[in-house]
């Protein structure tokens, strides 16, 4: 999983960032706590951002990657990636 951010200008100039720590722990308590286990991992992907977006209004960009790794059944690699920014912000770049 890669869930690269950028913060809003007001967030970098009153030094608001957010600890990655916690971050990481609302990912794991998502995936845990998730409801329906029959969707389908990019609708999954969407939910978790906009909790995050929701959670963190210091993020102005947001991009999330869930990848799949290959197993005998499934010999290749699969991910999806959403991204989303705030309105009047900057899209993040990768």
């Amino acid at each position: 999983m890669k869930v690269p951010y950028c913060m809003t200008p007001e967030a970098i100039a009153q030094n608001t960032y957010p600890d990655f720590v916690p971050i990481r722990k609302d990912i794991d308590k998502f995936f845990v706590n998730y409801p329906n286990e029959g969707d389908f991992w990019e609708i999954l992907n969407k939910k978790l951002l906009q909790m995050l977006l929701d959670k963190y209004p210091q993020m102005a960009s947001l991009s999330i990657e869930i990848g799949v790794t290959p197993t005998v059944q499934e010999p290749l690699y699969r991910s999806t990636i959403f991204q989303s920014t705030r309105p009047q912000n900057c899209p993040l770049s990768l």
